[in-house]
């Protein structure tokens, strides 16, 4: 977003972007980085689950890490 900004502010691209354009890739960028964001946090809460239903089954907090990509922490917590 800093670098969208820091473009926006350059006068030579404002000849060459009309106002509604400029506000479309704004929020088709904000739109992308809140898409990636809720990717992301779902994988996250996937592995969680994943790691729960590991360590309900007695399974080793290593084996855990290896298959979840969490940490031992975030293991540990989870118990």
């Amino acid at each position: 977003m800093k670098e969208i900004e820091k473009v926006n502010q350059d006068p030579k691209f404002r000849e060459y972007m009309t106002k509604e354009e400029d506000q479309k890739k704004i929020y088709n960028t904000q739109m992308s980085k809140a898409f990636n964001d809720g990717i992301s946090t779902g994988e996250k809460e996937n592995s969680k689950a994943i790691a729960r239903k590991m360590l309900d089954k007695g399974k080793e907090i290593s084996e855990i890490m290896e298959f979840t990509n969490l940490s031992k922490e975030e293991i540990e917590k989870l118990k």
